[in-house]
């Protein structure tokens, strides 16, 4: 028997924040992200869970969560002001939209370093 959407609710409440964490953390899926565009969901669930530290990993196996990333625009985001600049991470469990959380990504270092054309497009004096 399948578990009751209020108790699957708070699984993917509870490991939410460790998901979105595991996604700004790896410059994998940062890349992937960024290069997908704006708006292009990635689905992570217990088959694609690439480049995400282990722990959660194994929550997302053990429970069965299922989340969808993606890169969007600010405007899309709520309470992040003074963000404008950044590349903005969403992260929501797939049957629970509203508990979407954001992350706040470097725009120089989205490959893991710092990245010469972006350096460039977000300091206008180096042009």
């Amino acid at each position: 028997m399948g578990r009751s959407r209020r108790v699957s609710k708070k699984l993917h409440r509870k490991y939410l924040v460790d998901v979105l964490y595991g996604i700004s953390a790896s410059y994998a899926w940062r890349a992937r992200l960024y290069q997908a565009g704006v708006g292009t969901e990635f689905v992570l669930d217990a088959r694609k869970l690439d480049d995400l530290p282990e722990e959660v990993r194994a929550d997302v196996r053990r429970y069965g969560l299922r989340y969808a990333a993606a890169w969007v625009p600010h405007e899309w985001t709520r309470g992040w002001a003074g963000y404008e600049g950044h590349i903005m991470f969403r992260v929501r469990p797939l049957g629970f939209p509203e508990l979407a959380e954001y992350s706040a990504n470097n725009p120089e270092t989205i490959y893991g370093r710092p990245h010469v054309a972006l350096t460039k497009m977000a300091d206008p004096s180096r042009r």
